[in-house]
């Protein structure tokens, strides 16, 4: 898996226990360069899942360890174009079901 390949590069370490902005447990290989850069990993199906970046020292006036930005992806398959899922409808309003 890429997720994997990625753990090999300098400055990626694996996070588990991180919460995506819908609620939802990620696996998140973190690139620490210059600011926290998460990947958000579904552990159930080792997908793509979204991102965080974070903020790693105080600027004012954002503190350190804030989140600057989030992102979450959802995918599905479906038997026609147009269609949502019930299980992503119930999400669209950004909470879990």
């Amino acid at each position: 898996m890429i997720y994997q390949a990625l753990l090999q590069l300098e400055d990626v370490e694996l996070l588990d226990g991180i919460t995506d902005v819908d609620g939802y447990h990620r696996l998140a290989p973190r690139h620490t360069p210059h600011h926290d850069h998460d990947l958000l990993i579904d552990p159930e199906t080792g997908h793509y899942a979204g991102e965080h970046h974070i903020v790693t020292s105080d600027a004012a006036p954002i503190p350190a360890g804030t989140i600057a930005k989030t992102e979450s992806v959802v995918t599905a398959v479906v038997d026609n174009p147009g269609h949502v899922p019930a299980e992503i409808q119930a999400r669209q309003g950004g909470t879990p079901s």
